[in-house]
């Protein structure tokens, strides 16, 4: 296969290595660490995909070319163990003693909360809630299960830029914002 995905994992006398989270620095670091024989276990605090799959809007990543990624890792040898939120319901200490080295990949989801007046008001919400319950409800309902911040027919303010700036507006777009 194409990318060496479909090499046997060598791991019988390579270290062990944990991975947290499933971004674009795990995945590559679990696809290099088990080309050279590693067995890798990444754990996801997220359902399959993480921020990857639920924080980026579709219109610039296909759900499915990250899942697909996901399978070819999979399929590999690569382990992924979803919904483990190291430390919360996953005791670290543990894993730490059960793993010969140790690799924090972890992405931006709790907010940089802007202190100004007004800035806990209703309907003000942060880009990671908006973007990743919009993409939760598209992917299990198609929309229809009324899961997400709904910005159709808002005046929509974006405070902040950059790629995340940027999926909210399209995101807002896409849903129909007067602006």
């Amino acid at each position: 296969m194409r990318g060496g995905y479909g090499r046997t994992n060598r791991a019988s006398a390579q270290a062990k290595r944990w991975l947290s989270s499933v971004r674009v620095a795990g995945l590559a670091a679990a696809d290099q660490l088990n080309k050279v024989g590693h067995t890798v276990t990444v754990y996801e605090r997220a359902p399959p995909g993480g921020l990857m799959t639920y924080g980026i809007p579709n219109m610039k990543i296909e759900k499915e070319t990250v899942l697909r990624r996901i399978h070819l890792l999979e399929a590999a040898g690569v382990k992924f163990v979803c919904n483990a939120h190291v430390g919360v319901n996953f005791d670290a200490e543990q894993i730490k003693q059960t793993h010969d080295a140790v690799i924090l990949c972890g992405g931006a989801t709790q907010p940089n909360s802007v202190n100004v007046p007004g800035h806990d008001l209703e309907g003000i919400h942060y880009a990671v809630d908006f973007l990743s319950a919009t993409t939760q409800s598209l992917l299990d309902s198609g929309l229809a299960d009324g899961k997400y911040i709904s910005a159709k027919d808002k005046h929509v303010i974006i405070i902040g830029g950059g790629d995340t700036g940027t999926d909210c507006v399209g995101t807002s777009l896409d849903m129909g914002a007067k602006a």
